[in-house]
């Protein structure tokens, strides 16, 4: 239950920042109702991870859709409201892999091996 609630003020935030006019119940209902597709991600060997990237797009997709209708924005900044998040973790995953293999190589320099 707290995945759309955090994701929905996430996403309020967002829609704001590229001058979205709902509010924030109406955002977290829609991230709720996307939530759906999360059906198809299921743990068939190879066609499950198929079926999940799919899923995932098409909840992206949904979420620009919705937050046009409930934010009044264009579909331009939809797409920039929702993928910002998106980027934003992206990077925070880059810089994890990039700090984790500096902290690698010092163990392995300082260890001798």
């Amino acid at each position: 239950m707290e995945v759309p609630v955090v994701g929905g003020v996430v996403l309020f935030v967002c829609f704001k920042i590229f001058g979205g006019k709902g509010d924030i119940e109406a955002t977290i209902k829609m991230v709720g109702y996307t939530q759906a597709v999360r059906v198809f991600y299921v743990g068939i060997p190879f066609i499950g991870f198929i079926f999940s990237f799919l899923a995932g797009i098409y909840q992206i997709w949904l979420l620009i859709a919705g937050g046009k209708v409930v934010h009044q924005v264009d579909s331009t900044k939809a797409a920039m409201a929702v993928l910002l998040p998106v980027a934003i973790m992206g990077l925070f995953s880059l810089l994890a892999a990039v700090l984790a293999g500096v902290g690698w190589m010092a163990m392995m320099h300082a260890g001798g091996g």
